[in-house]
């Protein structure tokens, strides 16, 4: 990657330019304390062992993010990404970019990597040797130095960054319990889960089922739509809150007694897990009746 490591910001302005020795070990500031896990539901199933878990996928289909909780911050689910930014210079023009990151949101900025200036987007590399904490928040501000030599100056303590991003490389936790009647409904089935991340945003569950192991699958919590002629991008699965719980009435069209269920879980930075569960789930809400004909005869008895 493009980019050299550097030594801890200060606030005096940058020396004339010079090569930067590779080996040099960057000062990074303490990593910040472990974000709260706050996303657990507000309901969590009690229905026993778990009849599936969920496992990280790889990179999510293309489909519009969530809406983050702070709008300020960024996320991404890789620690190396392509930086974008505008550049203005002067007669000299610019000889060199350094890059600034702050883990503690201005209170200490660290040189973090060096760029000729004609690098455009901006290779970003987040997980160095001296990196040990990678997931996190990160401020980013950018210094250009001009031919002459003439700068802004490293970013002073107490500085706000330019950029905020946080880093999450973890997929979701989730869980599936067995299915339980619904006590309020006699025609309904209660579908439990648990689904845990640091950073879940709104609506990251999505409940769908199938009569067969592989689909195709249908939503559980939306009407069935049906695929524009042409065929086009594979339908998003409908998306709801993470309570843990929600009342599932099967459609009349079903063709038998057992189906399969998905869950899936998304984060804001794009990770996600599934779980399937590995053996059909008996729909049946038929409370069996008896009623009484009357005796038989007793001759012999």
């Amino acid at each position: 990657p493009g980019g050299a490591f550097g030594g801890p910001a200060a606030s005096a302005p940058l020396p004339p330019p010079k090569a930067i020795d590779p080996t040099e070990r960057a000062i990074a500031p303490s990593a910040p304390p472990p974000l709260a896990d706050t996303s657990k539901p507000a309901t969590v199933a009690e229905s026993g062992r778990p009849i599936a878990v969920g496992t990280g996928m790889g990179a999510p289909p293309a489909a519009p993010a969530a809406p983050p909780v702070d709008p300020t911050v960024q996320y991404s689910r890789s620690p190396r990404f392509d930086l974008n930014y505008t550049l203005d210079g002067g007669p000299s023009g610019v000889a060199r970019i350094d890059l600034y990151v702050t883990r503690d949101d201005g209170r200490i900025w660290t040189r973090w990597s060096q760029h000729d200036g004609r690098e455009a987007p901006l290779k970003v590399v987040l997980d160095t040797r001296f990196n040990k904490e990678v997931e996190g928040d990160y401020g980013f501000a950018l210094v250009p130095v001009s031919g002459a030599g003439l700068s802004d100056g490293a970013p002073t303590a107490g500085a706000a960054p330019e950029m905020r991003l946080r880093v999450d490389v973890t997929p979701p936790a989730i869980k599936v319990f067995q299915p339980t009647a619904d006590p309020n409904n006699r025609n309904a089935l209660m579908l439990h889960w648990e689904a845990t991340d640091r950073n879940f945003g709104k609506e990251p569950v999505a409940i769908e089922y199938a009569e067969g192991p592989n689909g195709p699958w249908k939503s559980v919590t939306a009407p069935e739509v049906v695929p524009a002629a042409g065929g086009g991008p594979a339908r998003e699965p409908h998306r709801i809150d993470n309570a843990g719980s929600y009342s599932w009435q099967p459609p009349a069209t079903l063709g038998g007694p057992k189906v399969y269920l998905k869950f899936t879980a998304w984060d804001l930075a794009g990770n996600r897990s599934e779980a399937v569960t590995p053996n059909p789930v008996l729909v049946d809400l038929t409370k069996p009746k008896a009623r009484i004909q009357g005796i038989s005869s007793t001759a012999g008895r």
